[in-house]
């Protein structure tokens, strides 16, 4: 393709692709692989105590319905679970109040809101030297601020429900965490105020049928299941088999050196790095200008190429990994002090 004077970025010559280090929102497999390593890394007293609780879950039937089934194992459970904040999404007896709640967060509660602005955190990373904005403040809820609201509610004495509520919502956010483009967001001049964690970037190439850069990142690892033709309930149960085939791929994944922390602002930190590195290695990145709604709005458009796939595939990979094994240790804390 030849470029033209519309093309505000160009990277002609990038940093060559490193191997991953650590770093993925994804889909229900990748979340429910993470969700089922830190099971797997508790000791049996643990497991039935984190899927006794989670059977308190307000919305429990939700799951069972998933899963096809008012029995399911724990560690199923415990794989649904982890996907809960997002199938309410398209609920709409759950109140949206859109991606953006102000604070500041002392408290979290079973408030019948989907609460979509919590999933991420939009730390701003310049792609061609465009000056960035501040980052976050302290008034902005993002993923880190509830995820710390979250364990310091899960060590103090709450109710069952509120307690299994408050365990959905971590174990979905710290996956969230460990998929890069849910802790940036990319300037360029084109697009001053971010790409909305690469949402408002438009793919071609080896996309895997995604269509936005976002989406190819959360199910680089597997796509959620279609819903039921007939009933149009969620095939978690699906979910779950290909999570099982994700736990085992990424098995003998090597770890990071700080594969401990379960600080969220380090998550963050090497999920910045991962993007700066390896999410914005792209062929070529162009502006490109959309119509919605009757009215012209910017995006970008970028090709992806195989190594491309490869690359986020051994990316995604580490960071379920590592996100799995640093959920386990943020459970155990929880759990144990519940002797």
């Amino acid at each position: 393709m030849k470029l033209t004077s519309s093309i505000v970025l160009l990277f002609a010559t990038l940093i060559m692709v490193h191997s991953a280090l650590p770093a993925n929102a994804w889909d229900n497999p990748a979340h429910m692989a993470i969700a089922g390593i830190a099971f797997d890394e508790l000791n049996h007293t643990e497991q039935l105590r984190l899927a006794a609780m989670l059977r308190e879950h307000p919305d429990v039937n939700r799951l069972y319905s998933g899963l096809g089934t008012d029995h399911p194992s724990g560690k199923s459970l415990v794989m649904a679970a982890s996907v809960w904040p997002d199938l309410i999404k398209s609920d709409s007896s759950y109140r949206n109040n859109g991606y953006r709640e102000r604070g500041p967060i002392t408290s979290v509660s079973f408030d019948h809101i989907k609460h979509k602005g919590w999933h991420f955190i939009d730390t701003p990373v310049s792609l061609d030297g465009t000056p960035v904005g501040p980052a976050p403040d302290g008034d902005t809820v993002d993923a880190v601020t509830v995820i710390n609201v979250l364990v310091r509610q899960l060590n103090s004495n709450e109710s069952g429900p509120q307690k299994a509520y408050d365990l959905g919502w971590l174990l979905h956010l710290e996956g969230d965490l460990h998929q890069p483009l849910h802790c940036v967001t990319g300037i360029t001049a084109a697009m001053p105020k971010g790409d909305v964690g690469g949402n408002a970037v438009k793919i071609a190439g080896d996309t895997e049928g995604a269509r936005e850069l976002h989406a190819f990142w959360d199910d680089v690892l597997g796509k959620t299941a279609r819903r039921d033709r007939t009933t149009h309930k969620p095939r978690l149960d699906k979910d779950v088999t290909t999570a099982l085939g994700i736990m085992a791929s990424v098995r003998a994944v090597k770890m990071p050196p700080d594969q401990n922390s379960t600080n969220p602002s380090i998550w963050v930190r090497d999920g910045v790095a991962l993007a700066k590195r390896d999410v914005y290695h792209l062929q070529y990145f162009q502006a490109i200008t959309a119509t919605r709604r009757g009215r012209d709005v910017p995006e970008e458009s970028a090709t992806l190429t195989a190594s491309y796939d490869q690359i986020a595939t051994i990316d995604a990979r580490r960071q379920v990994r590592v996100a799995g094994h640093r959920l386990a240790l943020m459970l155990k804390r929880i759990l144990d002090r519940k002797r």
